[in-house]
């Protein structure tokens, strides 16, 4: 199973996962719009973050469930 913090233990750098993400959601045809919305909101909200200096594990945590939480809602 896949956790934050193994991706950042391995030095994968946050804003460029929350990139591959980013286009990975706007590929993907079988979710609806204001899902992908909603979602790509969560990482617009993240990369800021980062870039005004925001933990890299805090926020990639927070996308998880964020997106998580959004994309599956009523689902």
């Amino acid at each position: 199973m896949w956790q934050v913090g193994d991706t950042i233990a391995e030095g994968y750098a946050a804003q460029q996962v929350l990139l591959q993400f980013q286009g990975a959601l706007l590929a993907d045809t079988s979710l609806p719009d204001i899902r992908k919305a909603a979602a790509l909101d969560v990482v617009a909200a993240a990369d800021k973050s980062l870039v005004d200096g925001g933990d890299e594990w805090l926020q990639l945590l927070n996308v998880c469930s964020q997106v998580n939480k959004s994309v599956t809602a009523a689902a």
